[in-house]
């Protein structure tokens, strides 16, 4: 097995940074938590940094943020409870699981909402109370259980004036307690300074104003919480200068001064919606996170001006579908149940990289082509992109613009809308070597459709193989072998497999390992280099060596994996919900599963490479939808429910010649454990690696454009330090070339 340690090097953070969740203010910087990263905006040099799981944050849901001027750190609040400080000065992450490990108290309750910072103590407001943090010695004190009689309640802010502690609580009022009282730990020492559900405090000068959850602010005054305003929108947010007062509600940020006179407000324009999270005011400057679109800056001068200060980042980080070409990578964010029902609609957009730049793409500008779960690119025109619609058939973008739509109105695709809604549900397509686009058409009698080069469409019925067309509920994993045979997997009855020359359709089904039920409920499929059948099921991976026999026998034979651990045979990923298989150029598998992140295994399964989680890499969610691999730069993209990362793959596609062959790493340093890769190949080129004086140690044929040695003698020993030389020929054996690695021991 190759070594599961891999340099943090090796990851790119390709997370959208535009969900906003938090905003706050330090150091000369703005700060913005996006769902599970966030970045700083320095006022001063305008630059933007970014800040992910490949730093070493947690990749959880971020829920609050805030800096501490006094101890110049960042504080990170999450969900599930964590909390995490940023160092300011060295840049050093402290995670800290007091919250998180606390017994007795739900996952749900462990919600951190909001920070206070008074002295040398933050006060954390959770879901079940309130906690301090030491800033000076980074460790948790003492927590508050304020409900009756020691119960937990929903704190959902936290401020102190006048040597008194108000939390502002869903349900159980605002509670006060006096510092004096002898002790905060005591619930007996907290009273209901107002009852009903809050959601906001804020210290304003010698003022505390407090929001209820009822669309209204008031004002404490003479110990009494007075009303003094009320919105027509929610209260999402407070923040304050030294001489104005911020009221973020759903759609527009009111500015106050002291004495709460409304000095300015922000709202929509005629380009920008404003659908708001936070807000934070550095002298005139006012910094607005947006729920979508990421932080807006604007001034008092010019209140319904705005300008972007975001990285440039994909739209979101829920990824469904993702397809590459060289130097290109397009992003969906379509959705459906685990039954094919897409409703309730998402209108997302998606997205496309080309390697240095985002280019999103609104519903709008996409013809409001709804719930994307299938990309294509064209082989023959990388600039020729196909997006499938679970609701919209079939968009075309051609030089990155928006062409046509194929649906039920202007093609043969079907309607499932009794009411001719236009519900044209597409889910899979693939290209093959001809130039033709293959459709899955889902609960249509003529469920595979094909769009020629030239524009015309054909459809084929598989109504003789599968006999209840009206019971597939839908249809994946469109495949194609060299010889144009089409393969995909459906819902209910196994694999459908369809052989143009011929006309012949065929159908089998899915076997379990002792053959006593049947997997057919088939989610991806991938035919590696040898011509094998990879299939992933809702409850595991099966492998089917001569997929073409379908079209001569009645049921070919389709077999689990098995492998050894720990002295046991085991099916490789046993009862695991399989969400795509990707093949490489060494005819390596990677594996996305929905709860178990994803797996690299060797050509024949045997061997895992690699198997990333949460826990173990910058992954930051085991849900895992879908890999795609740049087979000219060997970058493995992996789109998971919570982000989209890009791992810097050991295999690379076969190229033409040999004139671009290298190696790395090289020299090989004392203490390396990996394995060199020898990069640049062509396809089943011979390459011999050999000491100084001949001696052979390495020999393979490769099968993509890459191979990988680990440093020893046919798998022996380590070899010596010294100089290698690489021996390369082309299967043609028309072109040869030499290269050399240095091993240092």
């Amino acid at each position: 097995m190759y070594s599961q340690e891999v340099s943090i090097d090796r990851w790119q953070d390709l997370f959208s940074y535009y969900q906003i969740k938090d905003v706050t203010k330090g150091n000369g910087k703005i700060y913005a938590a996006a769902e599970n990263a966030y970045f700083s905006y320095d006022i001063d040099s305008q630059e933007i940094k970014q800040f992910s799981a490949i730093d070493g944050l947690s990749g959880e849901d971020i829920t609050t943020i805030y800096y501490s001027e006094n101890y110049e750190l960042l504080m990170l609040g999450y969900r599930n409870g964590l909390i995490e400080v940023v160092l300011d000065e060295s840049g050093e992450i402290i995670t800290d699981v007091g919250i998180v490990d606390k017994i007795g108290i739900s996952p749900a309750e462990k919600k951190i909402n909001s920070f206070f910072e008074k002295d040398n103590l933050i006060y954390i407001a959770s879901e079940f109370g309130i906690s301090e943090f030491n800033l000076e010695f980074l460790e948790f004190g003492d927590t508050y259980f304020i409900g009756e009689n020691a119960s937990n309640v929903r704190v959902q802010d936290v401020a102190i004036i006048n040597d008194k502690i108000y939390a502002a609580t869903i349900g159980d009022g605002i509670r006060e307690a006096d510092f004096s009282s002898g002790g905060l730990t005591d619930f007996e020492n907290w009273s209901v300074a107002n009852g009903g559900s809050w959601s906001n405090l804020e210290v304003f000068g010698e003022d505390l104003y407090a929001s209820r959850t009822n669309r209204s602010v008031y004002r404490l005054e003479s110990n009494n919480f007075q009303l003094i305003q009320f919105y027509d929108e929610q209260i999402r947010d407070f923040s304050t200068s030294e001489n104005t007062l911020l009221v973020t509600t759903e759609n527009i940020v009111f500015a106050y001064d002291s004495d709460f006179n409304l000095v300015t407000f922000f709202e929509s324009n005629d380009e920008i919606q404003l659908e708001l999270a936070a807000s934070e005011i550095i002298g005139d400057q006012v910094f607005i996170g947006h729920d979508d679109l990421g932080i807006f800056q604007s001034n008092f001068s010019l209140s319904n001006e705005y300008e972007s200060l975001n990285p440039n980042t994909p739209l979101l980080n829920n990824i469904f579908t993702i397809d590459t070409a060289p130097s290109q990578l397009w992003v969906g964010y379509g959705e459906y149940s685990a039954s094919y029902n897409p409703f309730p609609l998402n209108n997302r957009g998606v997205s496309f990289f080309d390697g240095d730049e985002w280019i999103n793409y609104s519903f709008n500008e996409i013809l409001e082509t709804p719930e994307i779960a299938e990309i294509a690119i064209n082989p023959f025109n990388s600039n020729d992109v196909y997006l499938a619609s679970f609701h919209k058939g079939v968009l075309n973008i051609v030089d990155g613009v928006p062409t046509v739509r194929y649906d039920s109105t202007n093609s043969p695709l079907t309607d499932q809308d009794p009411d001719g809604e236009n519900d044209t549900r597409v889910n899979e397509i693939e290209f093959d070597s001809q130039g033709n686009l293959w459709i899955l058409d889902n609960r249509s009698d003529d469920p595979l459709k094909i769009l020629s080069p030239t524009g015309n469409f054909s459809e084929v019925n598989i109504s003789s193989v599968v006999d209840d067309i009206a019971g597939v509920t839908g249809y994946s994993g469109l495949v194609i072998d060299r010889s144009n045979n089409v393969y995909f997997g459906t819902s209910e009855f196994g694999i459908v497999g369809y052989q143009p020359g011929s006309g012949n359709i065929a159908q089998f089904e899915i076997q379990s390992q002792d053959d006593s039920f049947l997997l057919n409920q088939v989610r991806a499929m991938a035919l590696d280099q040898s011509g094998i059948l990879w299939v992933g099921t809702r409850s595991g991976l099966r492998r089917v060596s001569s997929p073409a026999s379908i079209f001569t026998e009645s049921q070919p034979q389709s077999r689990p994996i098995i492998i050894e651990q720990d002295g046991v045979a085991q099916e490789l990923l046993f009862e695991q919900t399989i969400t795509d298989i990707e093949v490489d150029g060494a005819n390596n598998k990677w594996i996305s599963t929905v709860s178990s992140g994803v797996f690299y295994f060797s050509p024949n399964g045997q061997e895992t490479i690699y198997h990333f989680t949460k826990e173990n890499s910058p992954l930051p969610s085991n849900n895992v939808q879908e890999v795609a691999i740049d087979e000219v730069t060997g970058t493995v993209y992996i789109g998971t429910d919570k982000g989209l990362l890009a791992f810097k793959g050991d295999v690379t596609g076969p190229r033409e010649n040999l004139e671009n062959v290298f190696a790395y790493p090289n020299p090989v340093r004392p203490g390396f454990q990996g394995v060199v890769t020898i990069d640049g190949l062509t396809s089943a080129a011979n390459v011999k690696i050999t000491d100084v004086e001949g001696n052979l140690v390495f020999e393979q044929t490769t099968q993509g454009g890459s191979i990988q040695w680990d440093t020893t003698a046919f798998g022996k020993y380590k070899v010596a330090s010294g100089v290698y030389l690489v021996l390369i020929t082309a299967e043609d054996q028309t072109e040869t070339t030499v290269s050399k690695i240095m091993i240092i021991r």
